[in-house]
């Protein structure tokens, strides 16, 4: 292969990333902030003594890390996505 070839295909893997990066996330027009609208590997709800309120003990996993819950569009959750609640004591 020569240069230009390979820099075309550089090129075009580059493009496609951003493009599958951006259509992750969605604007929420009546608030202005970004959501991310994917569906998490799980949901998980933690029951450990000590912890604070109800919401804040909630969370989702996305690509082997935690995320909270208010970082996704939780309708779009909801409609897209079968998630069954895990819980850890």
């Amino acid at each position: 292969m020569n240069k230009t070839a390979i820099f075309i295909i550089a090129a075009i893997i580059i493009v496609a990333g951003a493009v599958w990066t951006v259509s992750s996330y969605r604007q929420k027009p009546e608030t202005g902030t970004s959501s991310l609208a994917v569906c998490p590997e799980s949901w998980i709800e933690n029951r450990e003594p000590g912890g604070g309120p109800a919401a804040a003990n909630q969370y989702y996993i996305l690509k082997g890390q935690r995320r909270e819950i208010t970082e996704f569009d939780a309708e779009w959750v909801s409609e897209n996505c079968q998630l069954e609640k895990g819980v850890v004591y």
